[in-house]
């Protein structure tokens, strides 16, 4: 009786096994592909599609394009390199374009990993592309959504397009796409009307990490970044944290455009930068930094250095820094804080082509705005010899309601031009700047406002020693100083024998 009642309670707990896993089986069933394509996987993290050959990326580039593959939720795997060299032209996975703050269209909702590997994409230098402006061009058209991204990639090319939306990687990267560990070939390009290293344009919100641009990059008639030209357009403003994550990024290849061009980005708003390198060569007519064009609060940066460059095209106007070119904004925002934190431009100012900048600074050219604005631990070791109106060893122009500099050196060898010349500040006029524990290394040559700190200060009444070499009037003129400062150490204050 007893050997019956184990038997039959085994015949029972199979069967509830059974029962069990039914469900499962369902699931799995359920996440099997949804075209023939041969590929194995299910389209989990833990099991993903996989390709393994180009026909196969081509069968998943045509059934996103048609329909009939859905990529939310799911995850592809490359597993070999692929190779498109031999095609006279790209076009992107899914056909997406910009409508104002969104991508409409085909777009890739999907995570793709690249697992290490290469996809060469054509060589266009010789194409003529029929594309729109508001297009989306590069190896994806657009990656959509939380979950959805590229990671573990390298694309390999030579891209051209009229886009203003273009990216190696992605044309545009929307609401909480991740570019993780991707990286640009040496060697490639990519030309748009607006174009970035990795990404386009990311809005609402998203991450780039871990990743280098080793591309060069033309921004044909507007923006132009290392990384992305613009990441901008937070879902909801002001958020915290930031929307927008940039961290651990590299750029190395050559960046050119007309307006708003950074090593990094042409602009970036409401943005977390961590961890970001430029030693490629920035080239640009106006609002150019060798990190970033402009940079809107309520942003922050941190452990970033320039060595790259910064070099003004014939055409060029307006503003150029080491690290950003401007600090932008609008009304919604004035009080809102952009902040340095051990931020470091080692890079050359090169003025031969045009001379004539309107604002120059080692950290930033001008901020726009009555911002709050935080430097510290920071410095400038590049020299700033320019026809410029306005030239400081961290800050060519100051409008910021509140400038506070902590712990930030200038150890370029010369500041020199005709206008306002500050050691930290070529001229503020805005209302309380704060400097502490800060010095300036540089001689400094000038005709008309010279500080040691500040070129042209403005609100309190400070005398400092007159400047040899200049007239009795000059020297008049160089004594007085309307200056809205508190200097914890007052050595500081001291102007350079010229």
């Amino acid at each position: 009786m007893k050997r019956l009642l184990i038997i039959l309670l085994s015949i029972i707990a199979i069967v509830s096994c059974e029962l069990a896993e039914q469900p499962l089986i369902e699931e799995i069933e359920e996440n099997a592909p949804a075209w023939d394509s041969g590929m194995s996987g299910t389209g989990s993290e833990k099991n993903p599609y996989v390709i393994a050959s180009e026909e196969e990326f081509l069968l998943f580039k045509e059934n996103i394009e048609n329909g009939t593959l859905e990529t939310e939720g799911k995850v592809f795997s490359l597993e070999s390199d692929l190779d498109f060299s031999d095609m006279e032209s790209w076009d992107p996975v899914g056909n997406a374009e910009r409508a104002s703050e969104e991508a409409v269209g085909t777009v890739f909702k999907g995570m793709f990993d690249g697992n290490g590997h290469t996809i060469t994409l054509p060589d266009m230098t010789d194409y003529a592309p029929t594309d729109t402006a508001d297009s989306a061009f590069g190896l994806f058209s657009a990656v959509v959504g939380e979950g959805s991204g590229v990671r573990n990639l390298t694309v390999s090319g030579k891209l051209v397009t009229n886009s203003e939306n273009a990216g190696m990687i992605a044309g545009l990267a929307t609401n909480g796409a991740v570019i993780e560990n991707c990286t640009t070939a040496v060697g490639s390009s990519i030309t748009g009307a607006q174009a970035g290293g990795l990404v386009g344009r990311m809005m609402g919100s998203g991450k780039i990490i871990g990743s280098t641009n080793n591309a060069s990059v033309t921004g044909t008639s507007g923006k132009a970044g290392g990384v992305a030209h613009t990441v901008y357009y937070p879902v909801d403003e002001p958020m915290d944290p930031a929307p927008f994550v940039l961290q651990g990024i590299t750029n190395n290849g050559e960046i050119t455009g007309t307006s708003y061009v950074g090593g990094i980005a042409g602009i970036l708003t409401e943005v977390d930068v961590d961890d970001a390198r430029n030693t490629g060569t920035v080239s640009a007519g106006k609002v150019v930094g060798g990190i970033v064009g402009r940079f809107d609060p309520p942003s922050s940066m941190r452990n970033t250095s320039n060595s790259g460059t910064i070099k003004a095209l014939a055409s060029s106007t307006d503003t150029f820094g080491g690290i950003v070119g401007a600090i932008g904004g609008d009304e919604a925002n004035l009080e809102e804080t952009s902040t340095f934190d051990n931020v470091t431009n080692e890079g050359e100012f090169d003025f031969t082509a045009q001379p004539v900048i309107d604002s120059v600074g080692g950290i930033y050219g001008v901020n726009e705005y009555k911002n709050v604005i935080v430097i510290k631990n920071s410095s400038n070791n590049a020299s700033i010899d320019s026809q410029g109106v306005k030239i400081g060893g961290l800050v060519g122009t100051s409008q910021a309601s509140s400038l506070t500099i902590t712990d930030s050196h200038n150890h370029g060898e010369e500041l020199k031009g005709p206008g306002y010349i500050g050691g930290l500040v070529g001229i503020s006029t805005g209302n309380n700047v704060e400097v502490i524990g800060s010095s300036n290394k540089a001689s400094l040559s000038g005709t008309k406002w010279i500080g040691g700190l500040i070129g042209q200060p403005q609100v309190s009444l400070l005398i400092l020693p007159p400047i040899q070499g200049q007239s009795q009037q000059q020297k008049m003129i160089m004594q007085i100083r309307w200056m809205p400062i508190l200097v914890v150490s007052s050595d500081w204050l001291l102007m350079p024998t010229l």
